[in-house]
């Protein structure tokens, strides 16, 4: 949105008019992505605009500051991480899930030179020192090491009782001990406790029957239905792609989860009618994603493809996953000229190089 003001040739018109709006914004206004985009605007621009955000930025309730502050770190740099961390390390236990995206986008703004300037920084500034140890402890946790030991009998206790321990066991447990895991979700029934199981199996290959699942995906909560769905989808299985088909023909998009493997050439050809008819920018979103991992890993056909690749950029929300179709339709034998020109123009800076005038 930033480079296209840019390129109207009335930036300094609209950027008057949208500061006025987060001045005075109306019910339901999105502040945080308004301040973002005319922070990025801002940070070729003149003082004065940038003092209009800063100021802006202080008069905002305390939850749209929260989600404003990567934007102000890549307006200010170091001076805005800084007040950042004095508000985020005063509670890490409820917002340092922050903390990541606030260092992403100071290494934004200051670029090959973030690491020297953050460590003379954080000598100075304690807050600062605070919030880098959270993110060092963050990316790599004490028990990450493969060969760390782990008892499964623990593991399996805590899931019977609803909790899922902590720690990289996932990756270290053997195909007997992810057998009894699949004995034990069978043994369940109540939907909290069978979601944790349904999670570890929307991740991990299912070894036990589909029909074990099928259960799980007719239920009312969605989490378990949605995490059921991903399951089952992963097994390769006339009553799974049944199921498939039949929750198509009914409209419901958990079908297409179901198909990842069990699709068949044409199976995709009702898909592209599904996300013109979609409810809603989720609902969209979720067909979306959907059609990227089945095209991802199926031998669909070159028409099939294209076909849903463009109805997909063409409803889609998402600029990562518009992004993902036009690469994949690169590879499927060309994107339509109408897309590449739009392209250019598009939300995601990855997808505007691939059809920038010089590219």
């Amino acid at each position: 949105m930033a480079r296209l003001i840019e390129a109207t040739g009335h930036r300094d018109e609209i950027f008057a008019a949208l500061t006025s709006r987060i001045a005075s914004p109306q019910e339901g206004a999105d502040i945080s992505q308004l301040f973002a985009v005319l922070a990025r605007i801002a940070a070729s621009g003149s003082d004065p605009e940038k003092s209009i955000l800063r100021q802006a930025f202080h008069d905002f309730r305390p939850d749209d500051q929260l989600d404003s502050m990567e934007a102000l770190i890549r307006l200010d740099g170091l001076t805005a991480l800084l007040e950042c961390a004095k508000v985020i390390g005063a509670n890490l236990s409820e917002e340092g899930w922050r903390v990541a995206s606030l260092f992403e986008a100071f290494e934004e703004h200051e670029g090959s030179a973030s690491g020297p300037v953050l460590l003379k920084a954080s000598a100075e500034n304690p807050e600062l020192g605070l919030l880098m140890a959270h993110r060092a402890s963050e990316e790599t946790p004490a028990d990450s090491g493969t060969d760390a030991p782990y008892d499964f009998s623990k593991i399996r206790f805590g899931l019977l009782n609803g909790k899922r321990p902590p720690g990289a066991w996932l990756t270290k447990l053997t195909e007997q001990e992810w057998q009894l895991l699949a004995a034990d979700l069978e043994l369940q029934t109540d939907e909290a406790r069978a979601l944790i199981y349904l999670r570890l199996f929307a991740r991990r290959r299912f070894p036990g029957p589909a029909q074990q699942l099928v259960r799980w995906v007719s239920c009312s909560d969605p989490r378990v239905a949605w995490a059921a769905a991903r399951a089952l989808g992963q097994i390769r299985d006339p009553l799974v792609r049944e199921l498939a088909l039949k929750r198509l023909q009914a409209g419901d998009s958990t079908g297409l989860r179901l198909l990842l493997s069990n699709y068949e050439p044409g199976d995709l050809e009702p898909i592209g009618a599904m996300l013109s008819e979609a409810l809603d920018d989720d609902e969209a979103h979720d067909l979306g994603l959907g059609i990227l991992d089945l095209v991802g890993e199926n031998d669909v056909p070159l028409a099939e493809k294209r076909a849903v690749l463009i109805s997909l950029y063409e409803r889609t929300p998402c600029s990562m996953c518009r992004g993902d179709a036009v690469s994949k339709l690169q590879s499927a034998g060309g994107v339509p000229l109408s897309i590449a020109q739009e392209c250019r123009f598009d939300a995601d800076p990855n997808t505007a190089k691939l059809f920038s005038a010089e590219a």
